[in-house]
């Protein structure tokens, strides 16, 4: 689970605004701290931790993002073999790529072509061939070969499949369904292995080529979603704006079927504005959007952005009370963590201390006990509530009260770098409230721990956070030791006054 601990500036009451981005997700960040040396006293790591977007479950924007592309995959026909596919190295390169790529289709294609295969949609339609067959023959020889890929792709033989739907796509007279199908399933295959650029890139093919196709919509939606999962926004709204488009030249019949789609979309596009931090364009196009044509699910969503969004353009009164609204409306949601968050925040920057820390006292306490209720969106919404209450009471000379804090939240994870920064915290309050032997304690254990995680991954150095934490408890024990060693020579009897 990612942590980002970085500097909480002193006697600060600031709370971090949550990112509006929700990826990426998938990489440890960096672990970041200030010390300050004080002659009698421990240095003071305050510590603040990485604002976990949590992603809406309502049918908006709901649930795991892969999840809900696989199941449109699944509808497309598209299935599975049930293996969950590891990325291979090159996937890195995929996604420097689908950075530098602009989002512009035109690029991606041409990543697409030149990166995997020589696959010419032009030159896969059907046409004329040097041997035709006569009449009374039947052509199955591009279903044998579909059959044959998905033959490998269910065995598992991953990239032997690719190279057999690639064998299908290239085929002069292969059929216009098995085309579709091949393009869709490397689609499939390339999302699975984390590479989103080219399943966008498979999908542009199948959108530009069969225009006709009553998918063909939903599979524009689809890549606006992917652009958005990666970060790449103008991708996104564009794809997003190609939907409706496509919805409103459609004729009166199609316009029925695709007006949930729709909605969607224009949904999306607002979202889409939200997450590249255009808060005020986010809450104009969220505004426009009529609650009474969603779903209750959907209108759950709605609210919780329009709430978030009204703070970020700065009406926070009315925010404020939108968040009172939502409260009262869903007190089980599970976005409800998030907007106390919020409400805990934006107290703060109104200069209501005691309110704001009061709102986050009651975030610590929602969701029943701490230590049974371990569901992902009460751990994390506990631990940023709790870390910041825990530097607060610090700050405030509260001692006792933030060492039971931290005592707290530090397992909440059992990854040491979210623990050990927190015990080095813990060492700080022992010391402030007398208890010497339980601060080297401390520090000796994150020496100790560290020293093991060395030993265990084989490496001369860890990271640069932990070799960083290592020898700021090396040299507080010094302190701590040095200052037992005075107070025991100065109170011994015969020593010189």
């Amino acid at each position: 689970m990612n942590q980002l601990l970085r500097a909480f500036p002193p006697i600060s009451p600031e709370l971090p605004r949550p990112s509006a981005n929700p990826r990426p997700p998938l990489s440890l960040l960096s672990t970041y701290m200030m010390l300050s040396l004080a002659l009698h006293s421990l240095a003071r790591i305050s510590l603040v931790l990485l604002v976990v977007q949590v992603v809406p479950l309502a049918s908006l924007a709901g649930g795991n993002e892969a999840d809900k592309r696989l199941e449109f995959f699944d509808r497309m026909g598209v299935q599975a073999p049930g293996e969950v596919f590891e990325a291979p190295a090159e996937h890195t390169k995929d996604m420097q790529q689908a950075m530098e790529a602009q989002s512009l289709p035109g690029q991606v294609r041409e990543i697409l072509k030149s990166d995997i295969f020589s696959y010419d949609p032009e030159a896969a339609r059907p046409g004329e061939q040097e041997d035709e067959p006569h009449e009374d023959e039947p052509q199955e020889e591009d279903r044998e070969l579909f059959e044959e890929a998905i033959d490998l792709y269910d065995r598992g033989d991953i990239q032997a499949a690719i190279r057999a739907f690639i064998t299908v796509l290239n085929f002069a007279d292969v059929r216009p369904e098995l085309e579709k199908q091949a393009l869709l399933f490397l689609a499939r295959i390339y999302y699975q292995m984390d590479m989103p650029l080219r399943s966008i890139g498979l999908m542009e093919i199948f959108v530009e080529n069969f225009r006709g196709d009553p998918r063909r919509e939903e599979i524009i939606f689809q890549i606006g979603k992917i652009h958005q999962e990666i970060g790449q926004y103008e991708g996104a709204i564009s794809s997003f704006y190609r939907v409706l488009n496509s919805i409103i030249l459609s004729d009166k019949q199609q316009m029925e079927k695709f007006l949930n789609l729709s909605r969607m979309a224009q949904f999306e596009i607002a979202r889409t504005h939200f997450d590249r931090e255009d808060w005020v364009q986010a809450l104009d196009l969220f505004e426009r959007i009529s609650l009474f044509e969603l779903g209750e699910e959907d209108r759950e969503t709605l609210r919780f952005y329009r709430a978030r969004a009204l703070l970020y353009v700065g009406r926070r009164g009315d925010g404020l009370r939108a968040i009172e609204r939502f409260s009262k409306e869903y007190p089980e949601s599970p976005l409800l963590p998030e907007l106390r968050y919020e409400k805990a925040r934006t107290q703060i920057e109104m200069d209501q201390i005691d309110a704001g820390r009061d709102t986050l006292l009651e975030l610590v306490e929602m969701g029943g006990d701490p230590t049974t209720n371990q569901t992902s969106e009460w751990v994390e919404w506990r631990r940023i509530a709790g870390n910041f209450l825990a530097n607060y009471f610090f700050e405030e000379g509260e001692y006792e009260t933030a060492l039971r804090l931290y005592q707290a939240i530090v397992v909440m994870d059992t990854s040491p770098r979210w623990q050990l920064p927190i015990v080095m915290q813990m060492a700080g309050c022992f010391n402030r409230v007398g208890q010497r032997d339980r601060a080297i304690e401390s520090l000796d254990f994150i020496i100790q721990e560290i020293q093991d995680m060395r030993e265990r991954s084989g490496a001369e150095t860890l990271s640069e956070d932990l070799e960083f934490l290592e020898e700021s408890a090396s040299w507080q024990v010094q302190l701590l030791r040095w200052q037992e060693d005075f107070v025991a020579q100065i109170e011994s009897p015969g020593s010189p006054q």
